[in-house]
């Protein structure tokens, strides 16, 4: 991140031409994952609409507090999502789903029937286990990016690492093995897979692998000049710019 010296990678480039530059990898990922089928989107605006109803009412929020703590509830209170932090959305799903069957008594309580109805119904909470499990996923990844050790080789092999875990889910869920999305897998438990969840779930996996492609296309895995970088002991030296071949045997000599 340069912040507000947008000229930065100009001056150096004029310095000199042959440096790379790219745009935050962390800020791309954000983007990357907003991608939801509609179906999955109306389950996670449900969600949030269900957290601010109660959030909403520092009453409700209190009345709620007490019931969580008579169930001996690990957590006594919601998270409010916010737009302006990504991390937010799979925090506050995976709060709600910990604490659902409170929720469910408190929206019995509070005779809030359209929100109870929802939060009852089977799909409903199919999906939103399968959104806390991805979001979880993604949060994972968002951590693992701005470490201080971290360079733009890693975090590249973080991205490269998800997208073929976001195609081994993908294959997976089309043999409705669902073993990697332990929520969604613990409450379908010997059921088959609903036939519509099971597609929303594979468009879902899909468009983030686009999205994640289309975001990052200067990841070559091919690439000589990356390839070098992350295994320097195995490239095929013919394979490099003439121009640095036999310096990069003497570099790379154990």
């Amino acid at each position: 991140m340069i912040d507000v010296r947008s000229g930065l990678a100009k001056e150096l480039k004029e310095k000199n031409p042959a440096m790379l530059s790219t745009h935050c990898v962390i800020h791309r990922q954000a983007l990357a994952s907003k991608t939801l089928p509609q179906k999955l989107r109306h389950t996670l605006d449900s969600a949030i609409r269900i957290v601010n109803r109660i959030k909403s009412s520092a009453l409700n929020s209190r009345l709620f507090t007490l019931l969580c703590e008579d169930l001996d509830s690990d957590h006594k209170v919601l998270l409010f999502h916010t737009k302006v932090r990504w991390l937010s959305k799979g925090n506050m799903l995976a709060r709600f789903y910990e604490l659902k069957e409170d929720v469910i008594i408190f929206l019995e309580f509070k005779e809030k029937h359209d929100f109870l109805t929802m939060v009852k119904d089977d799909t409903f909470q199919w999906r939103l286990a399968y959104l806390t499990d991805i979001f979880d996923s993604l949060n994972e990844l968002n951590l693992k990016l701005p470490g201080r050790n971290n360079t733009i080789i890693s975090n590249y092999d973080y991205i490269q690492g998800f997208i073929s875990k976001l195609q081994l889910w993908n294959q997976k869920v089309s043999s409705e093995n669902v073993i990697s999305f332990s929520r969604l897998f613990e409450v379908i438990k010997n059921n088959i897979l609903d036939a519509n969840l099971k597609a929303d779930i594979k468009t879902h996996l899909q468009a983030l692998q686009d999205e994640f492609r289309r975001y990052y296309r200067d990841i070559n895995s091919e690439s000589p000049i990356w390839y070098m970088t992350r295994k320097p002991f195995v490239v095929d030296v013919s394979q490099l710019p003439e121009e640095v071949q036999e310096e990069f045997l003497e570099m790379a000599r154990p």
